[in-house]
């Protein structure tokens, strides 16, 4: 009796975002191993850098801003579906819904998501001691205006699709902490391997925001763009 009126009074707390409609369902695959190449925007004409996910290099920028990419093993920390693709804002916390329709093919599905690709410094850089807090790092990104276009494997091919306005916390150790409201929608078919997915997410001022992730690259094509950080703050 006492759980209904706690889920109305955090909806009530910062109100309730309405999702916007389904996206249309796009192809998304890439395949399994992961290989692409293309020109990187903004970058520095005679530097290369060693392209990594994690750890493990994958690839190389060459010196007049190719880029090539060939990953062969598949990523080992893989996590469910729904927290990889909605995940909570500013890395909070989700603690009730108002609305809920997310439908999955494969419940057991397992993913990881690749936002940006980090460079390492060349060998013959010297690396800058880390500080605190940590200064931020060279990437390759693909973003254009509020949409993120991000690299995502999963372990068989799985159908998501439906909406969902939920509200939560920022910091959920912190009583104190804001509360966000936020209404999704996702629409994708991810093939097992690895798949491009479009993120745009638009915030609506007062904590309040909107999200709808959809399989494959935007129109026109996102391209990778180098953020500019110098290689030499590379923490590789």
């Amino acid at each position: 009796m006492l759980l209904l009126p706690l889920v109305l009074a955090a909806c009530q707390s910062v109100g309730v975002v309405t999702p916007e409609e389904l996206p249309p369902l796009r192809e998304s695959a890439l395949g399994e191993p992961l290989e692409f190449s293309g020109d990187v925007e903004n970058w520095t004409a005679g530097q290369t850098a060693p392209v990594l996910v994690g750890q493990t290099t994958v690839g190389l920028v060459r010196s007049d801003g190719t880029l090539s990419v060939s990953a062969q093993p598949a990523p080992l920390s893989l996590a469910e579906v729904e927290d990889v693709l909605l995940p909570a804002p500013g890395g909070g916390e989700e603690r009730a819904c108002s609305l809920r329709t997310l439908t999955f093919s494969a419940q057991a599905a397992r993913a990881y998501r690749v936002s940006g690709l980090n460079l390492a410094a060349s060998e013959s850089r010297a690396l800058v001691p880390q500080t605190s807090p940590v200064p931020p790092s060279p990437m390759l990104l693909r973003s254009r205006g509020e949409t993120q276009v991000v690299l995502v494997y999963v372990d068989r091919d799985v159908r998501i699709s439906g909406q969902k306005s939920c509200t939560g916390k920022y910091w959920p150790w912190d009583a104190s902490a804001s509360t966000w409201a936020r209404g999704s929608s996702i629409n994708v078919f991810l093939r097992k391997g690895w798949n491009t997915v479009s993120i745009t997410e638009k915030y609506l001022g007062e904590n309040k925001w909107q999200l709808v992730v959809q399989g494959g690259d935007t129109t026109p094509a996102t391209p990778w763009r180098y953020n500019g950080v110098p290689l030499s703050a590379a923490p590789f």
